[in-house]
């Protein structure tokens, strides 16, 4: 897949390994606007996998949402220096 069939297609505006992202209210579990959500893989057809960062587990937890229900709080810098 040419570059520009993917960002005609998918848009450049995809979520990146380590941006730091929001679950929009309606998507919400209670609890969830207290933690840091950060992206663990580039987004992949229309999912992305995120988890807490602020959380003191060892095993944090993994969860896989639409890119519908995030919104972009904060762009990673690791984005940023593979473009």
């Amino acid at each position: 897949m040419s570059d520009i069939f993917f960002q005609q297609n998918y848009g450049a505006n995809m979520f990146k390994r380590g941006d730091i992202v929001e679950i929009l209210e309606g998507f919400q579990d209670p609890g969830d606007s207290s933690f840091t959500w950060m992206v663990l893989h580039d987004e992949e057809k229309g999912r992305v996998d995120i988890t807490p960062t602020n959380i003191k587990l060892k095993i944090k937890p993994t969860y896989t949402l639409k890119t519908d229900q995030i919104k972009l709080t904060v762009t990673s810098p690791l984005a940023e220096k593979t473009q």
